[in-house]
């Protein structure tokens, strides 16, 4: 008697003659480089001296000298100071306006050299959060003693940051939004990354709390220029939706100098109210900024001492941080 053995051979994807089409799906995750404008006069153009950094890091147990003077390879800015053609200082010193992304550190201030702004203080905490192949970008654009408060300067007699809510927008606001879209251009065409603003950094107010008439006009002429900056920009922000676009301000220095800098500060405040606008407050919360002192440099009633440019530059870092705008 013969027993006939059915042999069964079940197809498993395991046994000879049996395939499988199944395919794993490789998520690629796109490069995205982070970008954060800063604006504003010359608190934020670097007015700052920097020649007693050295001092001011030997003092201190946070801050080393040697990573101020070598730059900050991870963080890359391009910047455009002009306060008038006598007093400026370009990335691209060939092209002023085309830009160039260089390591952030020192001698990004008012004058070719010596003169620093907060972009030290900023990438000294960002730089170990980004990397070779994806840095984080800055975009600086300022102009020293400048405000909505119209200016003439070099033959121009609109000389301020009014934005296109006005009808007349001022020359700065203007000539600031060419600046950030040529260099968003060149983030894409030269590292070959989408560009993504994730916030817009402001130090200004100065030049306002000057004047009776426009301190009172300084929440309202503030809060129309982030508002078209955000909508100039929406294709660059997150989701394609300008309000994710943060806005970090901070206050100006209430010591006497200008006479309405409490009004300017406290519009300031009411605008930070609102949805992904933040406030550093300079004057308090353990901050206590300095201008005119000569300790570790200053000299003038107007502006930042170098350990306060510093720690300026890392209270934007911390707040980009503490509120999870990298993400």
């Amino acid at each position: 008697m013969k027993r006939k053995f059915i042999i069964c051979f079940l197809c498993s994807g395991l046994l000879m003659g049996c395939s499988t089409n199944n395919k794993t799906e490789e998520v690629i995750k796109e490069k995205e480089a982070k970008v954060f404008i800063m604006c504003g006069q010359s608190n934020m153009e670097g007015n700052t001296n920097f020649a007693r950094l050295n001092q001011f890091c030997a003092d201190s147990d946070e801050h080393d000298y040697n990573s101020y003077k070598e730059g900050f390879s991870n963080v890359k800015i391009s910047f455009y100071n002009h306060y008038d053609k006598n007093n400026y200082n370009y990335s691209n010193i060939t092209n002023p306006t085309e830009g160039l992304f260089v390591d952030a550190g020192l001698n990004q201030g008012v004058r070719v050299s010596n003169f620093s702004g907060p972009e030290v203080g900023l990438a000294e905490r960002l730089n170990d959060l980004a990397s070779e192949d994806e840095p984080i970008f800055l975009i600086k654009y300022t102009s020293g003693g400048t405000g909505f408060l119209n200016t003439t300067r070099d033959g121009n007699g609109n000389w301020n940051w009014m934005s296109t809510s006005n009808k007349n927008p001022g020359y700065l606001y203007t000539s600031m939004c060419e600046f950030v879209q040529t260099n968003l251009d060149l983030i894409e065409e030269e590292y070959n990354i989408k560009p993504t603003i994730k916030g817009f950094l402001w130090m200004q107010g100065e030049h306002d709390a000057c004047n009776a008439t426009y301190a009172p006009l300084y929440g309202k002429n503030l809060k129309n220029m982030i508002t078209d900056f955000r909508e100039e920009f929406k294709d660059y922000a997150s989701n394609s939706d300008g309000n994710n676009i943060a806005f970090i301000d901070a206050e100006i220095a209430d010591n006497g100098t200008w006479a309405y800098a409490y009004m300017v500060n406290n519009l300031k405040a009411q605008l930070a109210l609102e949805d992904n606008n933040y406030l550093i407050k300079t004057n308090s919360e353990g901050l206590d900024l300095k201008v005119g002192s000569e300790e570790h440099g200053g000299g003038d009633m107007y502006h930042y001492t170098i350990d306060s440019m510093i720690r300026l530059g890392n209270a934007y870092g911390d707040t980009i941080i503490e509120e999870g705008l990298l993400k």
